[in-house]
């Protein structure tokens, strides 16, 4: 399948079901069209690009979000500053400190850059003509793995975070995209589009990257990055197969490269449930809920209009709303503090939100059962005191 330059203008695919193409989620990643809006300085920019390369939900309940920002959490603050373009797909460092992304700020095409969190200044990783999105830090910080269609086709690659050129993983005739780092830094997991047409999750060790592996059906896979008893476990989202295929949360179990204990953790009747992600400890889910009544927009740009941001325990239990308007890709960054696309100034950006209020209201919530998902929708618990709504606390 050819990714060139029509890969981010394809005509706009339904994120939200399990159909998901790959030209849909680089343009759910912003390399898309994307409003111009007034926004503060941008920042300053330094260039590390590659040698000799010429060089983009909820639990099971009703959703009625509103313009706003449900007030669950306090200590709302920008990390990037872009005003024409995107900054979107961001991963963390295991210290909080540090944030990849892929950005459109200065090109039409993605590129890789990377940043302290609490600084203006960011350091251009990637610069090719083709797109490079979806980074994904390694545990000791020193490498990024991410998806380019430089190639032709979206494969994954792995550079240095003091530039250089990358060194290609996956090369097949398939589109492997969306990796994610094992905790010891030793194999990659990522998403890949079968011939026909579902999404798969395998898995490649970095000394011999040709031998991957199948683990399952789903998409957009995460290492718990603090594994229990020598069993490693991978968070990943994965569609229906039946009804509007919206996607859902689940785990699976991997000893020895075989896979066991596969769970949902939570669905929803009523919203698509993406981009999971763990906390450091391993204790706690983030994830995106996009209600599936209000995909028309979706359908249109690429990108929902709408997401919500939950958090449940790792067993299913305490699933509590942390914001709600326009809220996507969360990424812990430490044990208490989030970060998120949001496009509340206009342009999508990279936000910081501290979640210990939530984490406290999610604590103090009585433990129940999983949810089945065929049982009936229920309303969520929800916590009531702190993030502003849009347009406040800038």
């Amino acid at each position: 399948m050819n990714r060139s330059s029509r890969t981010m203008n394809a005509s706009r695919i339904n994120l939200i079901a399990g159909s998901i193409s790959v030209a849909a989620l680089a343009i759910l990643a912003g390399c898309g069209a994307v409003p111009v809006v007034a926004s503060p300085e941008r920042a300053e920019t330094t260039s590390k690009s590659e040698a000799a390369q010429p060089e983009r939900a909820a639990v099971a309940s009703p959703h009625e979000d509103a313009d706003v920002w449900a007030p669950l959490s306090a200590g709302l603050r920008r990390v990037t500053f872009t005003d024409d373009g995107a900054d979107f797909d961001p991963s963390v460092s295991r210290d909080g400190e540090t944030v990849v992304f892929a950005s459109t700020a200065h090109s039409t095409r993605a590129d890789i850059f990377i940043k302290n969190v609490n600084a203006r200044v960011v350091t251009q990783l990637t610069n090719d003509p083709a797109d490079d999105a979806m980074p994904s830090l390694s545990p000791d910080g020193k490498h990024v793995a991410f998806a380019s269609n430089r190639g032709g086709n979206w494969d994954i690659y792995v550079m240095s975070v003091s530039g250089g050129r990358p060194v290609q993983i996956t090369s097949d005739a398939t589109d492997e995209v969306q990796p994610s780092w094992s905790p010891d830094g030793s194999r990659i997991a990522f998403s890949r589009l079968a011939p026909t047409g579902r999404w798969e999750i395998w898995m490649a060790g970095l000394e011999n990257p040709d031998s991957a592996t199948f683990l399952c059906h789903g998409m957009r896979p995460r290492w718990n990055p603090s594994p229990n008893r020598g069993v490693d476990q991978l968070l990943f989202q994965q569609a229906r197969g039946r009804g509007n295929r919206a996607f859902g949360i689940w785990t699976l179990d991997l000893r020895d490269g075989v896979v066991s204990n596969v769970t949902q953790i939570v669905a929803a009747s009523d919203a698509a449930l993406i981009n999971p992600a763990w906390s450091p400890d391993g204790g706690w889910i983030v994830y995106a809920s996009v209600p599936v009544e209000k995909n028309v927009e979706a359908a249109i740009t690429g990108r929902p209009g709408r997401g919500s941001l939950w958090m449940t325990r790792a067993d299913g239990a305490g699933q509590t709303q942390i914001a709600a308007g326009d809220c996507l890709s969360p990424e812990w960054a430490g044990n208490d503090r989030l970060l998120f696309v949001s496009s509340r100034t206009g342009a999508d950006n990279v936000w910081m939100l501290d979640v210990r209020h939530a984490m406290a209201a999610a604590n103090a919530m009585r433990p129940a059962a999983h949810e089945s998902e065929f049982a009936a929708p229920q309303q969520p618990q929800r916590a009531t005191a702190g993030v502003p709504a849009a347009g406040q606390g800038e």
